[in-house]
């Protein structure tokens, strides 16, 4: 089998597809897999993901990571209402270096006998063959696990992702409390900016909505450092969050979809790190499962529905019933004292809202 792509879903489905057994290879286009870094870099606790997921069978195995990939502990989270208004938020987790992360899963795939290829971008089907570069491979399963702009998957036809949150972000240097601090309102219309705190740094940046979006995103960053007096240490790299859910299908014909290709994001945060890890090696084992002919593709389909299908349908449902609201700060802020640290805890958990009818659409809460 081939897996197109070397981030956390597609280095998980490599080594969980070679551990039973299968002959995969991995297609890397960079150089040096986990570069650039685009991602916020944050990591939920195990037990942040257990509160989120259905099933948690063999979390402990899958989030058993070494000490140098991750950076601080953080505590709580802490939320900024348009008025500047705080809100502490009982979500707890690890600040991770995120290329770090990228090479070690590639590492165990490649150790549990699965083959990458890096400098080898995927060019497009051809007769059923992938074609690269270097040469044609053919694949009995195929693994998009290339991001949330996935070639795979427009090759194959699939619907594009009906939102996508353009994102920066930078590392700079210094001290910082353990919480991750996210910024609501006008600094990021529609989305949010964060700090998030690693030993002697932090990964900064924002994402916006994109109808919202009215300054180039580098200037509306560098609008938010200055605001904190903050200065960046690296240059600012950009990408796309998938924000409105898995797609109606991941499976079709002998392709699978996982992480950003299938949307598998939180639509109430952008989280998609763990959410990849998990969908990744639910799809590495049913890849395996059909190669041995024990199985039809469609099995992972409904597995993964089964473990996260109801957080990210939660999460996508609260993310469209909140956004009218974000582009007005006087409405926003109203939403965030009605939520108040229970409700904003139980939508980064992707929980029903406690409050759920009190900021429903059809009733708009007012000053």
């Amino acid at each position: 089998m081939v897996v197109v792509g070397c981030g956390p879903a597609g280095s998980t489905a490599a080594q969980e597809a070679a551990s039973q057994g299968a002959s995969v290879l991995v297609l890397e286009k960079a150089k040096t897999v986990g570069e650039p870094v685009r991602c916020g870099e944050f990591l939920p606790s195990l037990e942040e993901i257990r509160h989120i997921c259905a099933e948690t069978k063999g979390l402990e195995d899958l989030f058993d990571l070494p000490p140098r990939i991750l950076g601080r502990f953080i505590e709580r989270a802490r939320a900024y209402a348009p008025s500047g208004r705080t809100f502490e938020v009982d979500f707890q987790g690890h600040s991770i270096w995120r290329g770090r992360l990228d090479r070690y899963l590639a590492r165990k795939a490649v150790d549990e006998g699965a083959e990458l290829w890096t400098e080898t971008p995927f060019l497009g089907f051809d007769n059923g063959d992938l074609v690269t570069p270097r040469t044609r491979v053919h694949g009995t399963v195929v693994i998009g696990a290339d991001g949330p702009r996935s070639l795979v998957a427009r090759e194959m036809g699939f619907p594009d992702h009906e939102l996508l949150f353009p994102a920066l972000s930078v590392s700079l240097s210094g001290s910082f409390d353990p919480v991750f601090e996210a910024y609501f309102g006008g600094v990021a219309p529609g989305g949010y900016a964060w700090v998030i705190p690693r030993l002697h740094d932090a990964n900064v940046g924002l994402a916006v909505r994109p109808d919202l979006k009215q300054d180039p995103l580098r200037a509306a960053l560098d609008t938010f450092l200055q605001a904190r007096g903050l200065r960046a240490t690296s240059r600012p790299t950009g990408g796309f969050v998938p924000m409105s859910g898995p797609l109606p299908t991941t499976a079709r014909g002998n392709v699978l979809l996982a992480g950003d290709a299938a949307g598998h994001v939180l639509s109430t945060s952008g989280g998609g790190i763990f959410t990849a890890m998990i969908c990744g090696r639910l799809a590495g084992r049913a890849a395996a499962r059909f190669a041995a002919g024990l199985a039809p593709l469609e099995e992972y389909e409904s597995a993964w529905r089964r473990v996260l299908g109801g957080a990210f349908e939660r999460g996508w449902a609260l993310f469209q019933m909140l956004a009218p609201s974000f582009d007005d700060p006087e409405t926003l802020e109203e939403i965030f004292r009605l939520l108040g640290p229970e409700g904003l805890t139980a939508a980064l958990r992707c929980q029903d809202l406690p409050v759920a009818e009190a900021v429903s659409l059809e009733n708009p809460p007012t000053r």
